[in-house]
C-alpha cells in the first residue's frame, strides 16, 4: 500500500528531528511538484550533479555532522516521499562518474512525467499544522503570501543532514541498480545484441520492472509464458522435472534469429485456454529483456548474457497474487508457486544471477 502524505511527515519527524518549517513545506512541494522546477538544462543539471554526487561521496571528516539531533545518513539511497517518488542520496552506493548519467535522465524524465497543482500542494500544507512544529503557522502564513514558490532546506538542517540528494519516481530509484547494469551492458555491448534475463517469484515485479525497462531503453521484450508447451506435447513426469513446460527449443530459435538480426515470427501460447493463439512478430533491438520465470534455467545458459532475479517474501507474495487475481489464488498455491520453488532450489537460481533485488518493501507492485 503506497504511503499517506501523512505517514510521510511522521516518518520524516521521526528521521530528522531537527528538520524546520520550511523543511516541511520543502517536503511538501517536492510530494505534490517532483522536481521540474529544478530543469532547466539537462547537460547543466549533469554537470552539477557530477559535483554534487563527487562532493557527497568524499569521506567526511569526524567533526562533520556533530549536531545534536543529527541523523548521520539517510537509512536508505532511496527515501520515500509520498506521491509515487522518493529522495535518491547522493551516498556512495555507486560510483559518480558511472551512476550520473543515467541518474541524470532519470531525473529529467521525473520531472516530465510529473505534474502537480495548486490545490494539490494547499491540502498537504493543511497537514502541516497537526504537527505542533514550532513557528509553524507563521512560516505557512508568509508563504502562502508568496504564492507557494519552491522552497530551499533550511540552514539547520543541511548543517545537520548534509542533504544530497535528487527526487526520483519511486521505481526509478529502487531499479536503479538494475538499470545501471542493463544501461553498461548497451554502451559495451557489440553489433549484436544483448540478451538479458529477467526471473523470480511470481508476484515479485517481474513483468512491471520489464515494462519499465522497455520504456528506457531500445529493447525487445520476450515473455516466458507464450513460450509454454500445451499439455499434450509435455511429458508425462513434467511437474516433477523444472522447466518441462517451457518450449526451450523455439525460444532458443527465436533468440538465435534476433541475434542475427533479423525479425523472427512465432505461435504465442495463450495460458488461459491452453492453447496456441496468435503469432509474435518480434524485431531485433539492442537490448532483449527474457521476462518470467525459468529464464535463468540452464538450458538457457548460451543464449543469455546477464541475469537479474526478483523476489520477495512468501506473505507479501500471496498479498500481491490476491490483488492481481481479485483473490482467486487457490492454482498458484498448489501448482504454480510449489512448480517455482522446485525450479530455483534446484538449480539455485536466486544465487545464480548477476544481481538479485527483494521488492518486498517496494509498495508499488
Amino acid at each position: 500500500m503506497t504511503p499517506s502524505f501523512s505517514s510521510i511527515l511522521q516518518q520524516h519527524t521521526a528521521a530528522y528531528p531537527l528538520m524546520a518549517p520550511q523543511d516541511y513545506g520543502k517536503l511538501a512541494y517536492q510530494n505534490e511538484f517532483g522536481p521540474g522546477h529544478m530543469i532547466s538544462d539537462k547537460q547543466a543539471a549533469f554537470d552539477f550533479l557530477l559535483r554534487e554526487w563527487r562532493e557527497a561521496a568524499r569521506p567526511s571528516s569526524p567533526d562533520e555532522g556533530a549536531v545534536s539531533g543529527a541523523h548521520p545518513a539517510p537509512p536508505l539511497t532511496a527515501e520515500p516521499i509520498g506521491n509515487g517518488l522518493c529522495r535518491f542520496h547522493l551516498d556512495g552506493s555507486f560510483c559518480p562518474e558511472e551512476a550520473a548519467p543515467l541518474l541524470t535522465e532519470l531525473f529529467c524524465r521525473t520531472a516530465l512525467e510529473h505534474t502537480g497543482t495548486r490545490e494539490g500542494l494547499e491540502q498537504k500544507l493543511a497537514l502541516l499544522p497537526k504537527l505542533g512544529i514550532p513557528r509553524l503557522a507563521q512560516w505557512l502564513e508568509g508563504y502562502r503570501a508568496r504564492g507557494c514558490p519552491p522552497v530551499h532546506h533550511s540552514e539547520a538542517f543541511r548543517q545537520a543532514y548534509h542533504p544530497h540528494y535528487r527526487v526520483l519516481r519511486s521505481e526509478y530509484a529502487f531499479f536503479f541498480k538494475a538499470l545501471l547494469l542493463l544501461r553498461g551492458m548497451l554502451e559495451g555491448k557489440g553489433a549484436a545484441p544483448v540478451v538479458v534475463a529477467i526471473d523470480g517469484r511470481c508476484g515479485s515485479g517481474k513483468s512491471r520492472f520489464a515494462s519499465l525497462v522497455g520504456r528506457l531503453f531500445p529493447c525487445s521484450v520476450l515473455h516466458m509464458d507464450d513460450f509454454y508447451l500445451p499439455e499434450h506435447r509435455r511429458n508425462a513426469n513434467w511437474m516433477q522435472v523444472p522447466g518441462q513446460n517451457i518450449d526451450f527449443d523455439a525460444l532458443s530459435g527465436v533468440l538465435h534469429t534476433l541475434r542475427a538480426g533479423k525479425t523472427v515470427s512465432c505461435r504465442r501460447f495463450d495460458c488461459a485456454s491452453g492453447h496456441y493463439d496468435d503469432t509474435l512478430y518480434i524485431t531485433p533491438q539492442p537490448l532483449i529483456l527474457l521476462e518470467g520465470s525459468y529464464s535463468m534455467h540452464p538450458r538457457l545458459d548460451a543464449d543469455v548474457d546477464k541475469s537479474i532475479f526478483l523476489t520477495c517474501a512468501p506473505q507479501e507474495q500471496l498479498r500481491r497474487l490476491q490483488r492481481r487475481q481479485q483473490g482467486s489464488i487457490g492454482v498458484f498455491e498448489s501448482l504454480w508457486i510449489p512448480l517455482e520453488e522446485c525450479y530455483f532450489q534446484t538449480f539455485q537460481v536466486a544465487n545464480s544471477g548477476d544481481l538479485t533485488l527483494d521488492t518486498t518493501f517496494f509498495s508499488e507492485i
